[in-house]
């Protein structure tokens, strides 16, 4: 959701994609915004955007043994297509594996933790797979809230 059009047109007054091809194929996207504070330019996710890019598109018969060197190449091609900019504060997508690429470009990369839950499963699963305290604060929460769905 946050990497579509529509999105970063509700929460910022300016955006743009740096966008990376290989042939005709475009191999990976990332849209970014650059805010100017005082004469400082700052690259970062807009407001209510927990993530923003890259994302990478993999050929569909790639080999997994060239997976790591097609995505290393295309966020290399993107990274070198953003703006300069003295500030970057990006939370990028969950699973990102080249934080190398940002630190040979003299960025700090700080790793962040974030859970990915599987909702196929069912809720069951999902508790019993969550620590005692966790599963308590749950409880506890489900007699404070109601969740109702109007779907």
């Amino acid at each position: 959701m946050f990497l579509q059009p529509w999105w970063l047109d509700a929460v910022c007054t300016g955006w743009d994609v740096a966008i990376a091809r290989k042939g005709d194929m475009v191999t990976g996207v990332w849209p970014y915004t650059i805010d100017k504070k005082i004469a400082v330019t700052i690259l970062r996710n807009p407001r209510l955007t927990p993530y923003l890019g890259p994302v990478v598109f993999f050929p569909a018969d790639i080999k997994e043994s060239n997976a790591d060197s097609f995505e290393h190449e295309t966020i290399s091609d993107l990274v070198k297509q953003i703006p300069e900019a003295k500030v970057w504060d990006l939370a990028l997508l969950p699973g990102m594996k080249q934080a190398g690429i940002f630190k040979n470009n003299r960025l700090q990369a700080v790793a962040q933790q974030t859970f990915l839950l599987n909702l196929t499963v069912p809720e069951e699963q999902l508790l019993s797979n969550i620590k005692e305290s966790g599963r308590r604060n749950i409880r506890q929460a489900e007699k404070e809230i109601e969740i109702t769905s109007d779907v």
